[in-house]
């Protein structure tokens, strides 16, 4: 695509599409095609599903060829009455924290918090104690590309039931 003046421009290709939950100004981690090549221009449009309303395009972003760092695994432990994950990736400078709720095997596009930390505290108060519900985390580390996800942890409450006697 050529970029103009204001360094926006209009897509040529349909490169591919991908669904987030919410109408939030968040970072998401998706891949390109193969036939995208460092050096090319690639810009975005949203869409509300079911209606003809989208945005304009974005501002467009230069495709640079990087080196994901490696993939690490997290730690999980209860902290008072929060979730902590920590972990060591040198080769990082900002992570991604990804969660779902009861879905162990998840995978998601759009991230749930970001951090500069190794050590991280789930924001969400209500995340310990619910037997219905129980949360899985996995963190990604990007340096410019981002790395594989690493190993899903997760909190895993239930409900004791008296037994008789």
């Amino acid at each position: 695509m050529a970029v103009d003046g204001s360094g926006y421009g209009e897509g040529e290709t349909f490169l591919g599409s991908m669904s987030l939950s919410n109408g939030d100004s968040q970072t998401f981690i998706f891949a390109l095609p193969n036939a995208v090549t460092p050096g090319e221009y690639i810009t975005a449009i949203a869409h509300e599903v079911g209606t003809d309303n989208s945005s304009e395009f974005s501002a467009a972003v230069q495709v640079v060829h990087c080196t994901p760092p490696p993939t690490f695994d997290s730690a999980i432990s209860i902290v008072g009455s929060d979730v902590q994950l920590s972990w060591s990736s040198p080769d990082s400078t900002d992570f991604y924290v990804f969660r779902s709720a009861n879905d162990p095997y998840f995978t998601s596009s759009e991230s749930y918090d970001e951090t500069t930390a190794s050590v991280w505290h789930d924001p969400d108060a209500n995340e310990l104690g619910d037997a219905a519900t129980n949360y899985y985390y996995y963190v990604r580390g990007t340096d410019g590309c981002a790395s594989a996800p690493g190993q899903t942890v997760g909190e895993f409450d239930f409900a004791l039931t008296p037994g008789t006697p």
